[in-house]
This record gives structure tokens, sequence and C-alpha cells, in this order.
């Protein structure tokens, strides 16, 4: 399998037998390796007796290496494993080749080039054993699993490549040159070169001695040409070679291929000449020939290492509709091999209608050349009633005059679990795990599109904040379970409440925000207001308890008091704390007289802090006085707040900030 180039100034010459088409016959007669290859993964061939292992150029890529990085053996293979799973694929190696396990699979860290480790699930069969049933070979396939494992569950496209083998007989054949020798109307030698000589392993004193075509053959038959078990071309060679001894007229056809005494390959053409002797042109077409042999076995190499990788393979005629299901395939979905028709529309018409538009997209893309290969994810129907998941890929390998499809190669790979996998992920970005409503991602991703509408359609929509009073007690008294039993209710309370098209959603902890979409009036927010605030103060039943709590609620209006998402966010927070200052259980609107103490607050919050530091503080003393006897009993210790700019700020301005921020206990020390 390893590969030789030719110079870049050269053009491979191949023999007239192979043809200028060689190059693309042989890649449409490698169906099973251009499907593996289509499927992304890398291909080993291992010499079980001698240690010899071969690896496809995939398998090299896959790692990061070039072609030459990396040569024969399986020491280049185990080296590249990572310590910690070299002793697991050890073990199963040796427990399929011991005939102890039905097959060889194993999943394995293996390092790249860069240094860096992939994932690798391996699979591979044993094809030959030798007379006792020990085994001889293995061949198998490489698959890159990293993305799975990251994610518990995407492989890469790979364009077709001829087979080594193509390869080498191209760099072969650029190297050859004919041999040729002419005759005259008697059949007698006129010249020739020295390499019909080396080609037909003959002297060239007997060549200079201008031999007729009889002598050359009775030279031939001397020495035991010819004497082995001939084919049906074999023996129309002989017969002419009997002729030209008997003088009779046997005629050869024009081109043919003949086998020399010593196992050579010749291709033999012969140009008859206006004077009437001839033109006899002899190649050496063995390492073509050979490579023809090497092509099928390879071709039935790629179909074994394709199929030990649980991938299902079809093979579609696109003119007749005939369309081949591999039995790997078939039994992805549960079939058998009588079960299901050979035609193109058999799974098409088992593919799920919301993915059928945009497989029939792809499928039009590659035919009409958008894209190097066809690839596309969709469900299928399987036989038991189930929906599966499989990535398809494929490739056009064949194309009429016109340039229309006429054959298409592909594999059907299993990705439910990946896709099972990544819903999961999603749910869990999206949705709070607790009450299963959308959480705070979601939230913001539904609001974004509600603003959309509301803008297209001149319209308004409501922004609430809810947070559950006293729920604290809750967890403090009756622990955290409780508490989470607690939202949940409460979280189904809210959903009870509004309608289809309203969202509610979980922020954390005790907050949940509601978005109503299409508001009129917001004076007619006030009746599911009250519905909400009603259905959170009745009793909550936590196992053997009755737990009272109640809600504050802060609303606000797009886009009567903000135009954008994180305005929308503020303005109901400051409503909720309006809500929750005026007593609790109970809803609040924005106004912008909120906004303005909103920012108050902020700014005195910030000079409170700098207060502390500066000493701005200072304490006054109110005598308390005996009014019998009009002493001076005792004294109460006020505390006074000199602001350098505001001049003095009441306690009963100061004192609520001081206490929300923390800042209570510093002060108490005054």
């Amino acid at each position: 399998m390893r590969q030789e180039s030719s110079p870049a100034s050269e053009t491979p010459a191949q023999p007239a037998l192979a043809g200028e088409n060689a190059h693309a016959q042989s890649l449409a007669e490698d169906p099973w390796r251009l499907a593996l290859e289509n499927a992304g993964d890398g291909a080993w061939d291992w010499n079980v007796a001698t240690g010899e292992q071969i690896h496809s150029r995939r398998w090299k890529e896959m790692l990061g290496y070039q072609d030459e990085d990396i040569g024969p053996g399986y020491p280049e293979f185990e080296s590249r494993v990572h310590p910690d799973d070299l002793p697991a694929v050890q073990a199963a190696a040796q427990a399929y080749l011991e005939d102890r396990t039905p097959g060889y699979i194993c999943e394995m860290r293996m390092r790249c080039k860069d240094g860096s480790w992939k994932w690798i699930a391996t699979r591979g069969l044993i094809v030959n054993r030798d007379a006792s049933g020990r085994p001889l070979r293995m061949i198998g396939t490489h698959s890159d699993i990293t993305e799975r494992k990251h994610t518990q569950a995407r492989l890469q496209d790979l364009s077709v490549q001829l087979p080594e083998t193509a390869h080498l007989l191209q760099t072969t054949l650029a190297s050859i040159s004919q041999g040729i020798f002419m005759t005259n109307a008697e059949g007698r030698v006129i010249t020739f070169n020295p390499r019909v000589c080396e080609l037909l392993d003959l002297p060239e004193s007997l060549m200079a001695t201008r031999p007729t075509l009889a002598e050359i053959t009775q030279y031939q038959l001397a020495r035991g040409d010819f004497g082995h078990q001939a084919s049906e071309v074999e023996k129309s060679v002989r017969n002419h070679i009997t002729s030209v001894i008997t003088g009779e007229n046997v005629p050869l056809p024009p081109r043919y291929v003949r086998q020399t005494e010593s196992g050579r390959f010749l291709e033999v053409m012969s140009q008859a000449l206006p004077t009437g002797g001839m033109v006899r042109t002899f190649t050496d077409v063995t390492d073509y020939v050979e490579a023809q042999a090497a092509l099928r076995e390879s071709e039935s190499r790629w179909k074994l290492a394709l199929e030990s990788s649980g991938d299902g393979v079809w093979d579609w005629h696109i003119q007749t509709g005939k369309e081949f299901f591999s039995k790997q395939l078939l039994k992805m979905y549960g079939f058998e091999e009588h079960e299901i028709l050979e035609r193109a529309d058999e799974l098409d018409q088992r593919t799920h209608p919301d993915d059928r538009a945009r497989l029939e997209k792809d499928r039009r893309a590659h035919f009409d050349g958008l894209t190097p290969t066809y690839i596309n994810e969709h469900r299928i129907l399987c036989k038991d009633g189930s929906w599966k998941w499989v990535l398809t890929r494929g490739a056009v390998i064949s194309r009429d005059a016109q340039g229309q499809p006429l054959r298409m190669i592909g594999t059907h790979t299993d990705i439910t679990e990946r896709k099972v996998s990544e819903a999961l992920i999603w749910q869990q970005a999206h949705f709070d795990a607790l009450t299963g409503l959308p959480n705070r991602n979601m939230l913001r991703d539904r609001l974004t599109q509600e603003i959309k509408k509301c803008r297209r359609d001149e319209s308004q929509l409501a922004c609430l904040f809810i947070d559950l009073d006293h729920f604290k007690e809750v967890n403090d008294t009756l622990g955290h379970d409780r508490g989470d039993e607690l939202l949940v209710q409460a979280a189904r309370r809210i959903r009870d409440c509004l309608r289809a098209i309203d969202t509610v959603a979980r922020m954390g902890g005790d907050e949940f925000t509601v978005i109503l979409p299409e508001v009129p009036d917001p004076r007619g927010l006030e009746p599911v207001l009250i519905k909400i605030l009603g259905a959170l103060a009745a009793a909550f039943k936590l196992g053997d308890e009755r737990v009272f709590v109640s809600a504050s609620i802060g609303v606000t209006i797009y886009p009567l008091d903000a135009s954008d998402i994180e305005d929308l966010l503020k303005n109901a927070d400051q409503a909720l704390y309006v809500a929750k200052g005026a007593g609790r259980n109970r809803y609040s609107f924005f106004t912008p007289a909120l906004q303005e103490a909103a920012q108050s607050r902020a700014r005195l919050t910030h000079d409170l802090r700098d207060a502390l530091a500066a000493g701005q503080f200072r304490v006054v003393y109110q005598p308390i006085v005996e009014l019998a006897t009009g002493t001076t009993r005792k004294a109460e210790v006020l505390i006074r707040w000199d602001h350098p700019t505001r001049g003095p700020v009441s306690p009963a301005e100061f004192i609520p900030i001081a206490e929300a921020s923390g800042l209570i206990s510093e002060i108490g020390e005054w």
C-alpha cells in the first residue's frame, strides 16, 4: 500500500490495454473503498504473523501526519496509543485473536502529530487463518469519536482517492518503454530495439541475424516457452505460432496480452505495413495486470473494513432508480433483506416529513456540483415504529456526457445517541432543572422575539418580576427540599394564571419573570395580577405542613417604559422594590418617578460609603426630662449626616439605605 509519486514533469504512460481512462475506471470499480472514505474512517491491515501493519492515508491524516511520517508495522500504531488505554487495547485484541470475543472493538486515545490526543474507535475482523485456524491477517477501521466523547454523544469530509496500488501502477508504467521490431513481407526481422530482446528473453545476437518469425518461434519453443497451461488467449497465440512454422495463415488479434514462461505479461500489438511487412510492439503490462488483481482484492478489503465499522452502505443507480442496501443498513432499521425492495424511494418514504425538504435540498446541491459530498442528518422510521437519527454521506462516482449523475455511493451512521445528548444539553442550557420553566437564557430569547413582534405589529407587552415573600423562612425552618417543592408548586400556580401565549420563567432562587404579549391597555393587567397574588397567597401543602407565603410583583410596559431588554428588566426590578417596600403582597407599576428614586438611592448609597470614611457623621443628644421635677433623667443619642453638597440628610432617608446595603452596623457604632 506504499505510494510512490511520478515527477511532476512526467505524464504516467499506460499500456493501450489500460487506456487513458484506467484511472477513472479503477476509481469506479472500488465502491467499497469509496464508501469507507466518504464515511471519514481510516483503515488498517495487520499481518498478525509478521507484525507488519499497513495504514491508509486517511488513518495518518486523522492524526495529523503526512503519508511518509509513519512507516508500516504494528509498533507505529502501538507507540501512539495513550499509556492508560494501551492495556485495554491489547487485551481486546488478544481476546478476539483467541476467539474469546465475537469481534474486535475498542475505544482509545491516540497521540496526534501536534501532541494533542484524539479519541478513536477501532473495529476489526480476522480475514485469513492458517490450516490450524490461527489468525494470520486482520483488517479494520479507525473512526474519530472525539466529538462524541466530548459531548457524550462531526466526522470530516474526505475526498475520494485512488487505491495506492493504482498510484504504484502509474509510477511503474511511466518508466517502461516498449519493445519493437519490424518485419518485411517474408516475415524477416529488418529492425528492432534492445528492449524487445529483454522483454522476450531473446539474445541480441539472434536478432542481429535478422531471423524470420518462424525462427524466433522455434527458438522460444526450444527454450520451453508457452509450455504452461494456456488460457484462451495463449491458445490462439500457439495456433498462430504453429501456423507461422507450417506456413498456414492463422491471424492474431491486432492487440492481445500474453503471458511468458517467466510469468510476465506482455501486451502485443501488430500493425500491417503497405509493403506486406508489419510492426509488432511489446509492452510489459505485468504491473498493470497485477494491479488489477490487487484492485479486486482491495475492493474486498474495503468492503470488509467498512462493514466492520458498523455503518450501513447504499449504492444507488440513479437512472434506473435501483438502490442496493447492505445487510448492516437494513439491520440498523430492524429489517431483513427480503422486507425492503431495492428501490431508491424505499427509505425516502420512511424519512420524517419535517426532514424531507432539507434532505432533497442537500441531495440536489450535490447533484448540481455545488457541494463536494452529500451530507445530511434526518430521521428514519424503523420497523418497530420508532424514529432513528442517521447521518448519511455519499458522493456521485459516475456521470453521463451531460454531467447528469448516474451512480452514487454512501453510508448511513446511527447518530441517535448524539442527537439525544445534544437535545439534553440544549434542554439544560435553556430550561430550569427544578421547575421545567424557561431559564434566564430562554427568557431573553423569547423576550427578543416578542419585542420584534411588537415592533412589527405596533403592539405592547408587559414584563412582570415576581418575588415570593418570606420564602427564606420556609428554607430555614423546613429545609431546602421543602423549599424546592414550594417553588415547583408556585411555578405551576403562576402558569395556571396565564394564557397559552404568555411565558413564565424562573430567574433563580424564588424569583420568576412573566412576559405578557398583546397588551392593548396596561390597566387591563390588574385582573391577572390580582389572580397571581391570590394563587400564591393560598396555602402550600408541603408534606404534613401547611405553609403560607405571598408575592410582590413589579410591572413594566414595552414600549411605554423602555425599548430594550436591559431597561425593561431593570424597570421591572425597580417596580418590584417599591412593591416590597410598600408592605409586600401587592403589585407596583413602573413610573419615571421610580427611576429617579432608584437613581437617587444609588447615589446616596455611594455617598454613604464615603461618608463613613470621611467622618461626615455626628451625634446629637436629646434630653429626656422628668416633668414632675424638671430634672433631666437621661438623653437619647441621635445620629446626623452633614453631606458636603446636599447639606443635612434626614435619618429617615439614609437609615433604610444603610440597612439594605449592610452599612447599618458601622453606623450603629456612633
